[in-house]
């Protein structure tokens, strides 16, 4: 007897939580749909359909720059039915992102950002968007993967999901279950089935505050080109282990060149952070400010060596 109300009990749990998640999902997309768009450059045809987000009530909107490269304006069509034409107010290229006004003094319903350093691996997510025209989509997954690269833009920390990514779905966003956003959808791998990868959040918020403020990023550099530290690299330099980020080149006239540094300097530290890869050694230097200077650790031939080295623009 006891068993059998222990069943009734598990299953009893079991439907609840799955009528949770149903309905969670469903308030969720009703709520945050208003917040999404369609953008098109023409507005009579279909072609070049590319989703976007609603980041402020004053009508910013964040998608992706290959939707609207090439053009200084756009169409953005809200949930409603509603189009309005926008002004492409900047865009930066390395992590294709681009920000549009809404030409309009209307109030808009827009997302809040998650802290997308926090996503983890497994997490439920869904996305909202216009894959191949079709308006208000929604597909649902797990975050799949964190940190990757693909050698297309200029910089990447893509988040990997398995919610489906298509055609159209380009800059849209990305949502926990707590309704807020923690990517902008940016492609899906032609190569792979369900293979989608969104710009983290915490790196969309740093891009498009800039491009608000300066109609630019401005990113620091020391003028170092770095690699992973692999098996091969670990023997010729005579390493204890495969941690930090392998100097490989160094521009002329850089602070990296200034300071001294040599190519085949292992960077074991950065800015009080510890490297121990290529990509955490760009994302501690994406996170610094032009003009500072910064402490750095190296090793050179089995030898520590601490350097202070200012941080230049990126040109």
């Amino acid at each position: 007897m006891k068993k059998l109300t222990l069943c009734i009990l598990m299953l009893l749990v079991s439907f609840n939580a799955l009528s949770l998640d149903r309905y969670t999902i469903t308030n969720l997309v009703k709520q945050l749909q208003p917040a999404v768009v369609t953008i098109t450059q023409n507005i009579q045809s279909s072609n070049s359909i590319a989703s976007g987000v609603i980041v402020s009530s004053d009508g910013f909107v964040v998608t992706n720059y290959h939707a609207v490269a090439g053009g200084n304006k756009a169409y953005v069509k809200l949930a409603d039915g509603k189009v309005y034409d926008a002004t492409v107010v900047s865009y930066d290229e390395k992590t294709d992102l681009a920000v549009l006004k809404m030409g309009t003094y209307d109030a808009f319903r827009y997302v809040m950002f998650a802290n997308s350093d926090k996503v983890e691996v497994g997490e439920l997510v869904f996305a909202i968007g216009s894959p191949y025209g079709f308006e208000k989509s929604v597909s649902m997954g797990i975050i799949s993967g964190k940190n990757r690269q693909t050698g297309k833009f200029g910089y990447e920390d893509f988040l990997q999901t398995d919610a489906a990514i298509n055609p159209g779905n380009s800059g849209g966003p990305l949502f926990n279950l707590d309704g807020q956003l923690i990517g902008i959808n940016t492609a899906g791998l032609r190569t792979g089935n369900g293979i989608g990868l969104a710009i983290p959040s915490n790196l969309v918020q740093r891009v498009i505050t800039q491009l608000k403020q300066k109609g630019t990023v401005q990113r620091p550099t020391i003028g170092v080109e770095v690699a992973d530290i692999t098996r091969k690299v670990q023997t010729i330099l005579k390493l204890n282990n495969t941690s930090g980020a392998v100097v490989y080149k160094i521009k002329r006239g850089s602070s990296a060149q200034m300071v001294g540094l040599m190519a085949g300097d292992v960077i074991i530290s950065f800015n009080g952070s510890n490297v121990n890869n290529a990509l955490e050694f760009k994302k501690i230097l994406e996170h610094s400010n032009v003009g500072s200077m910064v402490r750095m650790r190296i090793v050179r031939n089995n030898k520590l060596i601490n350097y202070k080295i200012r941080l230049q623009q990126e040109k």
